[in-house]
């Protein structure tokens, strides 16, 4: 009866949460503009459709670095940022906004596009059809150097009519596009968050949080890897979640010490250990968050040794992601814990073998990507970080087989402030005592 009323419970959505604002975007453009070089043009794409088979094509999404500086979820669609106000269609303007018309054949077959108009106010930028893309004239606006982002000349002759015309504009024009220099510019900004953005990022945080808790609750070793998965999915979609940051990691057993196991597609043994890697996408920011838990309720000795030493590397390298500190602080303190560890439990002979079964960083950015755009120099406040540490013992390994198979990583997103980190996950339940007592429903 507990279980039942914990359930109910969990499946009251969460309260749903607007987009950045309108301000927001104008001022990373202006922001961006104001590192462009004179005379300059920067023209970002927006994501192609990609096709999976046939007339399906996969679920649309959109490039983090479009969307960061328009809003926009829509394909087929051209941002162009110019150093200096130009005269486009007798209008002056240091932007323009080149996207799909109203067509009533695609609202009828897959989805209505906003059209230049509704754009326009909806996006608070200088909006055009982009069927007129073609008649932009870089040369009669006196353009000496473009940068672009998701832009790839191998593209220009598939499909992609809109990369076409851009580049036969830099061919007439002699003009050879950089395309990593704002690359750079984005990073720049993008690993520092505004205000706004680390609210969309927590509610991605707290949807996760719903699912992860949901499998607490529901999970036993009668389950398959892909059943836990779809627990954990169900909740980001009933909450709000459009996507899932990245493809669902959930590997029992053996299959844990996949880094990137996806297949998600076995059975999970009484004493297999479960390690469920997943975030829960919302308004474009996600989560990423990673929690392994035994599944009949009861870590042994052996898992409880690793999982504790993992917990004892993360939490170092939680106190690690301090404003000044460099980006690989956290990694270095959760690393010295897990190579000490490996050596005490008699795992390894010497500390400096400890990457045979801790072989991946502690770190990345997180935020419009699960793998976020960052400069990785030293840490500053306001920016978003994960803590990540793991161990991964495979059957075979050079070790004493008791340990085999038994595959831990503990993760959480962390937000640098001027005073100590905050782990914006804590909410989701780490500790064995209080896994256990979940999972067996106690």
């Amino acid at each position: 009866m507990k279980n039942y009323i914990f359930t109910f419970c969990i499946l009251i959505s969460l309260p749903l949460q607007g987009q950045v604002s309108l301000t927001f975007h104008a001022g990373r453009r202006a922001a961006v503009r104001e590192m462009m070089p004179a005379n300059s043009a920067l023209i970002v794409f927006a994501s192609d459709i990609k096709n999976r088979a046939n007339d399906v094509d996969y679920q649309f999404h959109q490039d983090p670095n479009f969307y960061y500086l328009t809003g926009l979820n829509e394909p087929n669609a051209v941002l162009i940022l110019f150093k200096n106000t130009q005269i486009i269609d007798n209008i002056n303007t240091n932007e323009a906004l080149y996207v799909s018309p109203l067509n009533s054949q695609d609202a009828l077959w897959t989805t209505s596009v906003l059209g230049e108009a509704k754009a326009s106010k909806n996006l608070n930028i200088t909006c055009f059809s982009n069927t007129y893309f073609n008649e932009l004239n870089l040369d009669t606006l006196s353009i000496k150097r473009v940068f672009c982002l998701n832009y790839d000349e191998t593209q220009v002759f598939t499909n992609h009519h809109l990369k076409t015309q851009l580049h036969t504009q830099l061919l007439a024009n002699n003009l050879k596009p950089n395309k990593q220099q704002p690359n750079l510019w984005l990073a720049k900004l993008r690993q520092h968050k505004l205000p706004e953005e680390i609210t969309l990022i927590q509610k991605a945080i707290d949807i996760t949080a719903t699912g992860f808790n949901y499998l607490y609750h529901n999970i036993d070793s009668s389950h398959t890897e892909h059943q836990a998965q779809a627990m954990v999915e169900y909740m980001f979609a009933y909450n709000g979640a459009q996507y899932q940051g990245y493809p669902s990691i959930c590997g029992a057993g053996n299959n844990g010490t996949i880094l990137h196991y996806t297949a998600n597609s076995d059975s999970i043994s009484a004493k297999q250990l479960l390690l469920i890697d997943a975030g829960a996408e919302y308004n474009n920011y996600t989560a990423d968050i990673t929690r392994t838990l035994a599944t009949n309720g009861k870590f042994t000795t052996e898992q409880k040794l690793i999982y504790e030493l993992v917990l004892k590397a993360q939490q170092a390298g939680i106190d690690a992601c301090v404003a000044g500190n460099a980006f690989i602080a956290p990694h270095r303190a959760a690393q010295n814990v897990i190579a000490q560890g490996l050596l005490d439990l008699g795992i390894i002979k010497k500390s400096t073998d400890f990457d045979i079964y801790f072989m991946h960083g502690t770190s990345h950015y997180l935020g419009l990507d699960v793998h976020d755009a960052g400069m990785y120099g030293a840490l500053q406040a306001n920016e978003v970080i994960t803590v990540e540490p793991g161990i991964y013992i495979k059957n075979d390994s050079p070790c004493d087989s008791k340990w085999w198979g038994i595959a831990i990583r503990i993760e959480d997103d962390v937000l640098i402030t001027t005073q100590s980190p905050l782990v914006m996950s804590a909410a989701i339940p780490k500790d064995i005592a209080t896994m256990e007592r979940l999972v067996q429903r106690k």
